[in-house]
């Protein structure tokens, strides 16, 4: 059946007959065994693709078109316009270009900033419109492509899968506080990338008014500005945040000004009037911005993510602006997107990103026990906030909660890790759940399923130091086949386990709610209650594993210290002490 649309256009209609007979040809060459004798096309407002056949898990065959613009970058700092129209059949079966970024590992900069581009995937045989699942990928906002997620998975399912590419770090994130640049242009290609679903999804059989955003790390974060944003009003019908949200520490620049100075001063920028630092950083290369922007990230400064979404303050016309306010303000006055929203946690946040790097160099560790007071602002991201009580007495703090009277070491390796997990990732996950809970159902989840590998083997983190749990991105490898995991194929406990919870997420893409995946036996994953935003009842968790279950917050009293210090939540009212 054809789902009903607000402005329904000829053109629409015949994309989506277009999609049907595809669909009927591919059915009856599936039959017969002969797909290879029929080439999957499909009509988008551009042009006609031409894309390419794929094997699910399941041998289930799908059809992939890839490197679709969908938005292009007219010049660099500018903001992304509408891609071009072509007249020939455009050949879809290639990647397109990664967005510029710095490979750490190679020691280079590589891709490009022509990079707008994205992947769709659909099974061969649908026979009515389906709900799409659109993934943001992760990599602090600086690295990693929509093309590092393979569909293999989610294409046993009735489901579309939509993955792309967003500008990164400094060109995609530079803010200068001023309206000689408009910031945010990052999200902004993400809400391009959206509209673009919207208009053409019809093309390939998809349902442009069931449409769930879902991203992990930076990407879950980017999920939850767009829950924020008047920008992305409309775009989608659901929404999934895999680690992270606009209220951690680590997802927003408070003062943006202040790291584009230090960036334009890098490559030689005047600093002092920002339209002048903006010119100049125009006429740069845009591989010499990417280079000096590695310069900025450090453990006396932000370790992680030196660019990221900030609140555009000046006066530009009011449908250019993502991020009106601060997330913390927007999220207590309820002035965001009101849709379902899936978020949730890993059990050891903390352990890759923060305390593991720590504890696998002696100097970094000597670092941390010497000068705490000067390290922990920055580690922890509340240097630029104005705490109820002072920085240092607040560093005094942590450390006494944390660790007593003991140094940062192997022997309290759980201490360290509970603190990077619970300042970066638990409490601010709290934080906006209960926020959102009061307009909109919020699904919580607390993931504890190990896979067949980590990205502690990854990072080649040593065994000695004994970590164990399930770090951050770690649920990846359940939900795509990645070149960075073994693919977990069929037959196995895992791979019933992966099919579980692809199976999830679709349902949640389809309906708006988690249905009963693991089966009538698990209590019933119900959003957060008015009693647990009152503080009346423990905050529950649905915990993913094998055998899943409804469990009590793990780490209230954890969450609570936190809550006590007010960091940079001073202004927002959501906390169970604070309903």
């Amino acid at each position: 059946m054809v789902p009903k649309l607000g402005v329904k256009t000829k053109l629409n209609s015949v994309r989506y007959v277009y999609s049907l007979v595809l669909s009927s040809l591919l059915s009856s060459a599936s039959l017969e065994g002969r797909l290879e004798d029929v080439d999957p096309i499909a009509l988008t407002s551009q042009g006609q693709l031409l894309g390419k056949f794929g094997d699910s898990r399941n041998s289930r065959d799908f059809i992939m078109f890839l490197g679709i613009p969908y938005a292009k970058v007219p010049q660099t700092f500018h903001p992304a316009v509408a891609p071009e129209r072509w007249d020939e059949l455009r050949n879809a079966t290639e990647f397109g270009e990664i967005c510029m970024q710095f490979d750490r590992m190679a020691g280079k900069v590589i891709g490009s900033e022509d990079c707008l581009y994205l992947n769709i995937y659909r099974p061969a045989d649908m026979s009515e419109v389906l709900p799409v699942l659109v993934y943001i990928h992760g990599g602090a906002f600086a690295f990693s492509s929509g093309n590092d997620y393979g569909p293999k998975y989610f294409m046993d399912q009735n489901v579309i899968l939509v993955t792309f590419n967003y500008r990164l770090g400094a060109l995609g994130f530079l803010n200068v506080g001023d309206d000689a640049y408009p910031g945010n242009l990052g999200m902004k290609d993400q809400v391009m990338a959206l509209r673009w679903i919207r208009d053409n999804i019809y093309a390939f059989g998809g349902d442009p008014n069931r449409v769930t955003i879902f991203g992990d790390s930076s990407g879950s974060a980017s999920v939850s500005y767009h829950i924020l944003s008047p920008m992305s009003r409309g775009l989608f019908s659901g929404a999934i945040s895999m680690s992270g949200n606009a209220l951690c520490p680590w997802a927003n620049v408070p003062n943006p000004k202040i790291v584009s100075k230090r960036l334009a001063s890098s490559v030689g920028c005047p600093t002092k009037k920002p339209k002048y630092l903006v010119a100049c950083l125009m006429n740069k290369e845009a591989k010499e911005i990417v280079e000096a922007q590695q310069e900025l990230a450090g453990w006396d400064d932000d370790p992680i993510v030196p660019f990221a979404p900030s609140v555009e303050e000046y006066g530009i016309a009011s449908n250019e602006v993502f991020l009106p306010a601060s997330p913390e303000v927007m999220f207590a006055t309820g002035n965001f997107n009101k849709v379902p929203w899936i978020t949730g946690v890993n059990s050891m946040e903390g352990a890759t990103l923060y305390s593991a790097i720590i504890l696998n160099s002696t100097e970094l560790t000597a670092e941390f026990n010497r000068n705490w007071h000067k390290m922990a602002p920055f580690a922890l991201g509340y240097r630029e906030y104005q705490p109820t009580n002072s920085p240092a007495s607040a560093s005094a703090a942590i450390r006494a909660y944390y660790f007593g009277d003991q140094s940062i070491s192997p022997a309290t390796r759980d201490n360290l890790t509970n603190m990077f997990s619970d300042r970066n990732f638990f409490h601010c996950t709290r934080l906006a759940s209960l926020a959102v809970a009061k307009h909109a159902p919020v699904y919580l989840y607390y993931w504890t399923q190990e896979g067949p590998k980590s990205w502690l083997d990854v990072f080649k983190i040593p065994k000695e130091l004994g970590y164990k749990g399930v770090v951050h991105s770690d649920e990846l490898q359940f939900l795509f086949d990645m070149e960075t995991f073994p693919e977990i194929k069929n037959g196995t406990d895992l791979a019933r386990f992966s099919t579980r919870v692809v199976s999830l997420w679709t349902a949640f893409a389809r309906t708006g709610q988690p249905y009963k995946i693991w089966g009538e036996d698990v209590v019933e994953w119900n959003p957060v209650q008015m009693s647990e935003m009152s503080g009346l009842s423990p905050v529950k968790y649905f915990q993913i594993e094998e055998n899943a279950k409804i469990i009590m917050e793990p780490f209230t009293e954890r969450l609570d210290f936190w809550e006590g210090l007010a960091l940079n939540y001073t202004n927002i009212h959501i906390s169970p002490q604070n309903p």
